[in-house]
């Protein structure tokens, strides 16, 4: 599941405080959530990825926001104990970030923690073999509602064939960052349809040998 807290806005400022993610994180565990992905890593954030490990989630993909905030960095190092992988950006190549930056940062933080990094953009932007091979698993954000789909089984189908679409170009593993439906919004959006969406994906990937999907969004 990728995890944004209750209580944080970073238009504001505002950071949650432990008892608040502790309390978000309880009500993973209580639903199954076995591995969550966060977005930053600055101030409160970075503790998550210790809060989930003590209240028994077995994998935590910290997310590193700005690749260029030594404050992000440095707690992300700190953490690297309670960390399975990192992921540096977030759809902000050649906007926030350049690609150079990016590349850099990959590798400087696998090379000080030995564990796997990567970063994560848009579907549409991995037609650029740079992007696919930058990371040690190419983690797109896939969401078939930006595509103009909003019935279950066609979002499924787009989402299963974009998967197997990228594997055909890379040996490494490929998990989407974000797939999902909303629950609301316009005509043919509700929360059974979004619930349709999730439940058919988990049973066209089921039996693969690696997590393909992270649900969209805690």
């Amino acid at each position: 599941v990728a995890y944004a807290p209750t209580n944080f806005n970073p238009l504001t400022g505002q950071y949650p405080d432990e008892a608040s993610m502790r309390s978000d994180l309880e009500k993973l565990v209580d639903i199954n959530a076995y591995g969550i992905v966060t977005y930053g890593s600055e101030q409160t954030l970075g503790q998550i990825p210790r809060i989930a490990k003590e209240l028994g989630i077995p994998k935590v993909i910290m997310g590193i926001w700005d690749p260029a905030n030594q404050a992000e960095l440095t707690n992300a190092l700190e953490a690297q104990v309670f960390v399975d992988g990192y992921c540096v950006g977030n759809e902000g190549l050649d906007n926030r970030y350049s690609f150079s930056v990016l590349d850099g940062v990959i590798k400087t933080l696998r090379s000080q923690t030995k564990k796997p990094v990567t970063t994560t953009e848009e579907i549409g932007d991995y037609s650029d073999q740079q992007l696919v091979n930058v990371g040690d698993w190419v983690f797109p954000n896939a969401h078939p509602y930006w595509q103009g789909i909003k019935d279950p089984s066609t979002a499924v189908s787009w989402t299963v064939n974009q998967h197997n679409d990228l594997t055909t170009r890379t040996a490494i593993p490929v998990v989407f960052k974000e797939v999902g439906l909303p629950s609301e919004g316009e005509q043919g959006l509700s929360e059974a349809n979004q619930n349709s969406y999730y439940r058919q994906l988990e049973s066209a990937f089921l039996g693969e040998p690696y997590t393909k999907t992270v649900h969209f969004e805690a």
